[in-house]
C-alpha cells in the first residue's frame, strides 16, 4: 500500500497517510488538504517526469551518474513548479513510498529541495540507465520511431519498479472556470502550475466534444477497435446532462451550452456551476472512452454547485472510481459530498443482501466499497480518519459539528429574547 509521510512542509505538521483507492479531505481552508494532494500529484508524476526527461536529453553521451543527476535536478524542479520558490521555507521532510523498499524522499538543503531515493529504487534506476545507454551515442540523430521506441522501452523498465504505481496522474485544480475564456497565448502567464497543466490536457480532448456524446460513442464504435463500456458511458452521459442542465458543443470560435435544440448560451456566459463541473465531466467521459487507468485527483469537485447537484457529481465520480483499477483522490468543503459518500457506501453494503432491489433504487455502478474508501479530516497541521469500522460508515458528525456550534449560538439568542419577553 503507497504511503505518503510529511514533517513540517506548509500548514501540515506530522501527516502519515495510507492512500485508498477511493480518497476524501476535507477540513477548513488553508488547513492543507491542496498541499496533500499535490505531494501525491507529485510522487505519482514522478516516472513519467522521468521518462519524459531522459527522452528529451540531446546532450550524448553522458555515464549512468550524470544522468541520475540530471533525473534528481529535473524532479527537484518539478517540486518548486508545483510548491513555488524554498528558499524561506522551513526544513521539512516528505516521504512516499510506493511499495516495499521503492520510496523517494525530498527534504530541504541551503534552501533547495533535495531528492533522494531509496537503496532499492536507486539501483534499479541506475541499472535501466545503464540498459538504455547502450548503443545511444547518436541520440541527436534519433528520430520518430526511434525515440517511440525508447519512450515505450523506459515506460517498461520503470513499470516493472514502480510496480502498483502505474495509473496516469491527473490533476483537476480548483478555479478551473477560469477555462472557459481560455485563450491559448495566455496559458503560459496562467499563475499556478496545476491550472497549466489541466489547460493543456483539455485543449487536446476538446475537438472531441463537437457532437452529441452519442455521436462521440459511434464514431469511437465504428473507427476503433478499442473496446468500449457503453453501460458506464450511458450513465455518464445521463448524468453530465443532469449536472451541466445542458450538452455542450465545442466549436473552434465560440462552444456553447444547449439547454434546447435551437436554445444555447456561450460558454462564457454560463453559470460559474456550469463552467466548473464542464470540465470534470468531460474528463471523465473521454477517460473512461479511452478505457484509461489514470490516479484522478480532484480540487472542490462541488465548485459552485447546488447540494442536489453535488450529489450527482459525487455519483459520476464513484462510478469512474469504480472503473478499470482508477483511483480518486477529492478535496471538498462540502458535507454534501460525504453525505452521498455515505449513501453510496450504504448502498453497496444494502446490496450485498438484497442485489437486485437495491439496484433499482441505486445502480450498482455507484456503490463505493468501505474497503476501498478513506475520508480524512484535516487541521491543525494533521489528519483524522473520518471512517467508522464498525458500522462502516463515513464520520459525518465531526463535520455537523459548527452547525451544532450555530444551533447553540442560536438557542441563546432565543433565551435572551425570551427573557425580555
Amino acid at each position: 500500500m503507497a504511503t505518503l509521510k510529511v514533517s513540517n512542509f506548509g500548514p501540515l505538521r506530522e501527516l502519515e497517510w495510507e492512500i485508498k483507492d477511493y480518497n476524501i479531505f476535507i477540513g477548513p481552508q488553508a488547513a492543507g488538504k491542496s498541499t496533500v494532494a499535490k505531494l501525491a500529484y507529485y510522487f505519482l508524476s514522478v516516472k513519467e517526469r522521468m521518462i519524459g526527461h531522459l527522452v528529451g536529453i540531446t546532450a550524448y553521451p553522458l555515464d549512468v551518474e550524470e544522468k541520475m543527476q540530471s533525473v534528481t535536478k529535473e524532479l527537484k524542479r518539478m517540486f518548486v513548479e508545483l510548491f513555488g520558490p524554498t528558499k524561506r521555507m522551513s526544513t521539512f521532510r516528505i516521504s512516499y513510498s510506493y511499495g516495499e523498499k521503492i520510496s523517494i524522499d525530498i527534504t530541504l538543503a541551503e534552501g533547495y529541495p533535495e531528492v533522494h531515493f531509496s537503496d532499492e529504487l536507486s539501483r534499479a534506476f541506475r541499472n535501466i540507465l545503464r540498459k538504455q545507454s547502450d548503443g545511444r551515442d547518436e541520440r541527436p540523430k534519433m528520430r520518430g520511431r526511434v525515440y517511440s521506441e525508447l519512450f515505450s522501452s523506459l515506460e517498461k523498465e520503470l513499470n516493472a519498479v514502480f510496480r502498483e504505481e502505474n495509473r496516469t496522474a491527473i490533476y483537476v485544480p480548483a478555479g478551473r472556470g477560469f477555462l472557459t475564456c481560455f485563450v491559448p497565448n495566455l496559458v503560459s502567464k496562467l499563475p499556478e502550475s496545476t491550472l497549466t497543466l489541466f489547460t493543456n490536457r483539455m485543449a487536446l480532448t476538446q475537438p472531441l466534444f463537437n457532437q452529441s456524446f452519442e455521436e462521440i460513442i459511434r464514431d469511437r464504435k465504428n473507427l476503433s477497435s478499442s473496446k468500449i463500456d457503453e453501460e458506464s458511458l450511458a450513465h455518464v452521459t445521463a448524468l453530465a446532462r443532469k449536472i451541466l442542465k445542458g450538452e455542450y458543443r465545442y466549436g473552434p470560435e465560440e462552444s456553447r451550452l444547449y439547454y434546447k435544440e435551437t436554445e444555447y448560451v456561450t460558454l462564457p456566459y454560463a453559470s460559474s456551476g456550469q463552467q466548473e463541473a464542464l470540465w470534470i465531466v468531460q474528463l471523465i467521459f473521454s477517460l473512461i472512452l479511452d478505457n484509461t487507468q489514470t490516479t484522478l485527483l480532484i480540487e472542490e469537485p462541488e465548485a459552485h454547485l447546488f447540494p442536489e447537484t453535488q450529489a450527482d457529481m459525487v455519483r459520476l465520480i464513484s462510478l469512474f472510481a469504480g472503473l478499470n483499477g482508477n483511483r480518486v483522490i477529492l478535496t471538498t468543503h462540502s458535507p454534501y459530498i460525504l453525505s452521498t459518500a455515505n449513501y453510496l457506501l450504504y448502498a453497496a453494503k444494502t446490496g450485498a443482501k438484497y442485489p437486485e432491489k437495491v439496484n433499482e433504487t441505486v445502480p450498482s455502478c455507484y456503490w463505493i466499497d468501505y474497503d476501498r474508501m478513506g475520508v480524512w479530516y484535516v487541521d491543525k497541521g494533521g489528519i483524522e480518519s473520518l471512517m467508522e469500522d464498525d458500522i462502516r460508515q463515513i464520520h459525518v458528525e465531526r463535520i455537523d459539528e459548527i452547525s451544532e456550534k450555530l444551533n447553540k449560538a442560536f438557542d441563546d439568542l432565543l433565551r435572551m429574547d425570551d427573557d425580555e419577553i
